[in-house]
């Protein structure tokens, strides 16, 4: 009888090729908004899961790792997943699940394609605090050159300040400044093309007007009552 001897690496190359344990209930799907595009699945049981890589592709073919979300474990309950892809820009993008087991072992699920239909030109990576006496200040991250429109509306959508500036391709400051405006709730647009996105904001007083509000006193009737 032949003995078939297996060497170390060989048995760790079959290990990390064997179909990961893990049932979806739910294959990946992917559905576009605004923003991005959100991408959701779901699992029927997990045993000794370790986590999801999710993979992004614009040609179908090369795929990057985006995000990597830890997966449950050992588990017999459904379980629900989602990530939103904020940096799905081109026309067509393709997305698919690289599950790891704790051994190393992984499967991958069958490629998703988005076709994209709402325009994603620009988002708004980061920015100051929305309760503000003063400015507003907000950088975006713009994947194209053009002109970016930002606004002050009221909450009745009508327009109190716009202003119109070139952008580049990368980060780009905006920044508004609200000490005319009345103590209230406004809403802060930011238009490029048939694209919009915006942030609510809420104008406060400075320390300055906060002294100046005068402060009721009780006083004190016939009956001698409050």
């Amino acid at each position: 009888m032949k003995r078939i001897i297996l060497s170390l690496s060989a048995l760790l190359s079959l290990a990390y090729n064997s179909q990961a344990t893990c049932t979806y209930q739910k294959a990946l799907e992917g559905q576009e908004f605004p923003i991005g595009v959100m991408l959701t699945w779901s699992t029927s049981s997990e045993e000794n899961t370790s986590t999801f890589m999710i993979e992004k592709s614009e040609n179908g073919l090369d795929f990057v790792n985006i995000n990597t979300i830890q997966s449950a474990g050992n588990s017999k309950k459904m379980k629900e997943y989602n990530f939103l892809d904020v940096m799905a820009s081109t026309p067509f993008v393709h997305y698919r699940l690289k599950q790891i087991d704790i051994d190393g072992s992984y499967s991958y699920t069958d490629v998703l394609k988005v076709k994209k239909t709402i325009t994603n030109n620009f988002m708004i990576a980061r920015m100051s605090s929305p309760n503000t006496a003063k400015d507003f200040t907000a950088t975006v991250d713009v994947f194209k050159e053009g002109n970016l429109r930002y606004e002050i509306r009221d909450l009745e959508n009508n327009v109190l300040f716009s202003s119109l500036m070139p952008v580049q391709n990368g980060l780009n400051d905006v920044s508004v400044s609200l000490i005319d405006l009345q103590p209230n709730v406004y809403k802060f647009y930011l238009v490029m093309d048939n694209e919009e996105e915006s942030v609510v904001l809420q104008k406060t007083l400075d320390e300055v007007e906060k002294a100046k509000v005068p402060v009721a006193n009780g006083q004190i009737g016939t009956n001698g009552k409050h």
